[in-house]
């Protein structure tokens, strides 16, 4: 398929700025971003190291799962399938199904890690003497070309491509074959639509950011000279953006800066919302495009092929360690068998080993008195 039949669709990412009409998204993403901050806030209330670490981990999953179920809701919308669930729904289809994400990730840093481990052998190589230089000439640019294409990919394509697979309902193998599928057939244009988004949405962050900005330092130093008159200098000689941090003002001043600087942080939080929302959506809709004339029948083979080989792999080594507990496992390999001696079968020669005076083995069985003290043993 030539790159213009895939960049057919391209024109449907201004679609995207759709998202901010969505309320179901718009709330989920509120509810998300106020819950994530409370629970942070109560964790570190408590002026508890465990509790304050637990709240930490309780924010980043708060924010993982949220944002994906905004993600899963912005599918529904990009899907235009009729398909719109409710937001309680959406959270709990998240909570059974980013963990495929996390799997996903992991299987990239591990391939991340494989990557950095092979050029890394290819520079000890390059220390052999009189071929090591020779040798960095080669290994030195196609590893950074290496490494900097897997992180171009990884960021650009299989993490934004992975996400909107999940929230489309793939599991992970079918979203491992989508994701080479796309790599072989639709590499360039999905790489090409993701400029686009970016492009687009840095234009609306930079609107977005005159308004928010020029807005905030006009009220700002309106409300420090109304509000706050004593802190009117200090915000001259800091500027505006130091005033609404509350490094300007005096006593007294303390809670006209901290609604100031709260009132400042949730209008920067409701800016950002918008663009943050835009690229969900437009993800989502690169995503869907990229499906058209797919043909995953060969990566479907190859992640088949893949998990077979990784299944036997497993087998063997469960079989090697059966096999390993089992020899150990045996009382002839731990503890022999000694056949017994004339001695031990007959119990009154036995008896004789020993002589019953002293109590000492004699050097000679078979004779007739103690070596030792000279006690007739027979």
């Amino acid at each position: 398929m030539k790159l213009s039949e895939q960049l057919r669709n391209a024109n449907g990412l201004l679609d995207a700025t759709g998202a901010i009409t969505n309320w179901r998204a718009l709330t989920l993403l509120g509810l998300t971003f106020v819950t994530a901050a409370l629970l942070l806030t109560v964790c570190l209330a408590s002026n508890n190291g465990f509790l304050a670490f637990v709240g930490a981990l309780l924010f980043g999953l708060t924010l993982f799962y949220g944002g994906n179920a905004v993600g899963i809701t912005l599918m529904d919308a990009a899907a235009n399938e009729g398909r719109v669930r409710p937001m309680a729904t959406a959270v709990m289809v998240s909570l059974f199904s980013s963990h495929r994400l996390i799997v996903l990730a992991l299987l990239a840093a591990l391939v991340m890690t494989a990557l950095f481990l092979v050029v890394a052998l290819a520079l000890f190589l390059c220390k052999i003497p009189v071929l090591g230089p020779l040798l960095t000439v080669v290994v030195l640019p196609v590893g950074a070309l290496l490494v900097g294409l897997s992180f171009f990919v990884f960021n650009f394509v299989f993490y934004p491509m992975a996400a909107a697979a999940v929230w489309n309902g793939a599991g992970i193998r079918e979203t491992i074959s989508h994701l080479l599928a796309i790599a072989r057939q639709k590499l360039a244009s999905v790489l090409i639509q993701e400029v686009l988004l970016m492009l687009l949405v840095g234009l609306i962050s930079l609107f977005i950011g005159i308004v928010v900005f020029y807005g905030l330092f006009v009220v700002g130093s309106m409300a420090s000279g109304i509000l706050v008159p004593e802190g009117l200098t200090r915000m001259l000689l800091m500027g505006g953006p130091a005033m609404l941090l509350g490094m300007g003002g005096g006593e007294g001043s303390g809670a006209y800066m901290m609604a100031m600087s709260v009132g400042a942080g949730l209008l920067i939080a409701i800016g950002m919302i918008i663009p943050g929302l835009i690229t969900l959506q437009g993800y989502c809709q690169i995503y869907l495009s990229s499906l058209e004339g797919l043909d995953v029948a060969h990566a479907r083979q190859l992640v088949e092929e893949g998990s077979a080989a990784l299944r036997r792999k497993q087998e063997e080594m469960r079989r090697r360690l059966e096999e390993t507990q089992r020899k150990t496992a045996q009382p002839g390999t731990s503890t022999p068998v000694v056949a017994p001696t004339t001695a031990s079968a007959n119990p009154s020669t036995a008896a004789a080993a020993v002589c019953p005076a002293c109590h000492t083995v004699p050097e000679e069985p078979d004779g007739k008195f103690c070596g030792e003290c000279g006690h007739q043993l027979r």
